[in-house]
């Protein structure tokens, strides 16, 4: 159903059929089918492109938010562009200001469709000011940016007083730039000329360390700065490993080791261990724990940078120039340097969304570092972060409702999947809250209290915002080689946005280090990516879902699963089966996706990732041989097909 509203939508887009797209996507709503935000924005494209149609625009964000459809960047650029043509500008100016309030970060283009509109309009020193707010917020202009406020600069006689940004620097800065991109030699750019350093890389996290000590490896001479250490990060506090290894990955990792002894201790009994009736748990001995083994990895990240002889600087990174970073040192002294290169790795952080009482909630960050275990924990979001803290706190005795937008946790998996891990995680006791949403927090004598959009209460003592990770900055657009739109600037990592996990970042890293210093030319791939979900139990996957591999395949899809009671459970008594799934093109029998939920699921599919890299087929999983007893052999004798799905509306070709 949802292809072929999404194929009509593409159709009349295409058609320039306005009130025909609108129609479909209300009928989308009215037969209870998710929308995707790329409807949304190929429907805003049309409606502006009609003046009568700017106004209802309003109402078709409202409706978006409304079913959990969030307009992202491109879409409000859409709204912007239309009333700065209109010339309502107050109504694109408050549209900017949106984007903040609602956590959603602006783009290069977002600063140059006001700075346009407002040279136009003569009002140089409004442009003036963003032109400077795009600098600091560390983004890199481009040249139509430079180009459109040089002109209305050179237009008006008289600046306001004070500005140290005249017609002459920005036609220099212009000047510059278009050296850097066509590959001209000029002073600061030419062989022999003399840097601090080959690489600076701003951000230690993992993707910074490791292209820093690649390209050291390489001979090249390279510095790295990083903020302070501290578990909980902000705009002033980071620490050398970043955000997997200090307030992510790691920790959170250690905190489901120790929620998942809980369940085995009770396992235990029917395996003849007798145990007492009542467990004692001691929170605040896992948690120091957690902070030895973090600060031994902080450490350790530290050794290697250093073995490789980069030189690391503690402070705020700040890009100044195209080949000139400034370091902020925690007492405020400034050091500048110039490098070759600058690499940007500053990842990601933990946000809040914009409710009232929002100040009341905590983060991941301060999740993995709270003084006492919650009695009663809520936390909102549907991802990995919030399903894997819940099953953390249930784990350890809590009780934890869990509250998210969609129909299905882990928006983006396998359907089938996700359904699996709701069911485990109700039948580990956490409350399910589907397709509801918190509208406010207060607090009270007794905890916060949490208010629902359906009208619902409860009290708390803890409330998780786990919606999404932020880029640190702004998503930075960058090349198939991680280079931005200035040659000497590359980035990697979360601050790209573009697969958000560790082990990427690293792939990431290496592919820079490679590129720029070891003479071969490397691109990520990102094809068969594995990840997991450290839910109890856990979820993993490497591959395409059932549905993405119905909506990418020309043919017909065959769907292979396996559901079964681990061996474990059957003397334990535990009521929690495990599910395999295959997902094979009928034509060619590649596999094309795997996916597990249950006990040791990451362990397994990591082996499955090297298969499907690979291009293995149905046939060569049927003749290996399995490990028995195990639950890893399903994997390979899996040989009935549970459903073979037709692709729907697909025209073949020869091609």
């Amino acid at each position: 159903m949802s292809t072929l509203f999404s194929y009509l939508i593409k159709i009349y887009a295409e058609a320039d059929l306005s009130q025909k797209a609108l129609n479909v996507f209300y009928k989308m709503l009215e037969f209870n089918v998710k929308p995707l935000l790329r409807h949304l924005n190929h429907i805003l494209e049309l409606l502006v492109s009609h003046r009568d149609f700017i106004m209802p625009v309003f109402d078709l964000f409202k409706i978006a938010y409304k079913y959990g459809v969030f307009p992202n960047t491109k879409s409000y650029n859409i709204l912007m562009g239309a009333f700065c043509l209109n010339g309502d500008l107050s109504i694109a100016y408050k549209l900017f200001k949106k984007l903040f309030e609602r956590g959603v970060m602006p783009d290069v283009e977002s600063y140059r469709i006001l700075m346009q509109r407002v040279c136009k309009k003569s009002q140089v020193n409004r442009a003036v000011d963003l032109l400077e707010d795009m600098l600091n917020k560390r983004f890199v202009p481009d040249s139509l940016s430079y180009t459109t406020l040089l002109n209305s600069l050179c237009r008006k006689k008289k600046l306001r007083e004070g500005r140290a940004m005249d017609a002459i620097k920005l036609k220099q800065a212009i000047m510059a730039r278009k050296m850097l991109v066509d590959g001209e030699l000029n002073q600061t750019n030419k062989e022999g000329a003399e840097y601090d350093f080959d690489l600076f890389v701003i951000g230690a996290g993992s993707g910074g360390v490791r292209a820093a000590r690649f390209s050291a490896n390489y001979g090249a001479k390279v510095g790295i700065c990083e903020l302070p250490f501290h578990p909980i990060s902000s705009e002033v506090i980071g620490g050398v490993g970043g955000t997997c290894v200090i307030r992510g990955c790691v920790p959170k990792k250690i905190l489901v080791y120790g929620a998942t002894f809980g369940g085995e201790i009770e396992d235990a009994r029917n395996y003849g261990w007798e145990v007492n009736e009542k467990l004692d748990f001691n929170w605040k001995k896992l948690l120091q724990k957690k902070t030895d083994e973090i600060n031994r990895l902080n450490g350790i990240y530290k050794r290697l940078l250093s073995n490789a002889s980069v030189k690391l600087l503690e402070g705020e990174g700040k890009i100044i120039g195209p080949n000139k970073v400034e370091v902020t040192q925690p007492d405020g002294t400034k050091l500048s340097y110039s490098a070759k290169h600058i690499l940007i790795a500053t990842g990601s952080r933990a946000h809040r969304p914009p409710i009232p009482g929002q100040e009341l909630a905590i983060t991941s960050d301060e999740a993995l570092s709270l003084d006492d275990l919650p009695k009663h924990a809520v936390v909102f979001g549907g991802g990995y972060i919030a399903v894997e803290f819940a099953s953390i706190w249930r784990g350890l005795g809590a009780t934890v409702d869990l509250f998210y937008r969609k129909e299905l946790p882990l928006r983006g998996f396998d359907d089938e999947m996700r359904a699996v891990v709701a069911r485990n995680l109700e039948g580990r006791g956490i409350k399910l809250h589907p397709q509801t949403n918190l509208t406010e927090l207060v607090k009270t004598d007794n905890g916060i209290k949490v208010i629902t959009d359906h009208g619902g209460e409860l009290i708390a003592d803890v409330v998780l915002f786990a919606t999404a990770l932020r880029s640190t900055t702004f998503i930075l657009q960058v090349d198939e080689y991680s280079r931005t739109n200035i040659p000497s600037i590359w980035a990697v990592g979360d601050v790209t946005n573009r697969m958000n996990l560790t082990p990427v970042a690293l792939m990431e890293g290496t592919c820079f280090a490679k590129t720029v210093f070891g003479g071969e030319s490397s691109k990520p791939d990102y094809r068969n990516i594995p990840c997991a979900v450290f839910s109890i139990p856990p979820l993993s996957i490497v591959g395409l879902s059932e549905e993405e591999a119905i909506e990418q395949v020309n043919g017909d899809v065959l769907v292979f699963t396996s559901t079964f009671n681990p061996m474990k459970n059957t003397v334990s008594g535990r009521q929690e089966k495990t599910i395999m799934k295959l997902v094979v093109d009928a034509e060619t029998d590649k596999v094309l996706g795997a996916s597990m939920c249950g006990p040791d699921a990451p362990e397994i599919m990591q082996g499955i990732a090297v298969a499907l890299k690979c291009g293995a087929t149905k046939a060569q999983f049927d003749s290996t041989v399995g490990i028995h007893p195990s639950a890893a052999e399903e994997f390979v004798t899996m040989r009935s097909v549970s459903r073979r799905v037709t692709a729907r509306g697909k025209a073949k070709t020869n091609l």
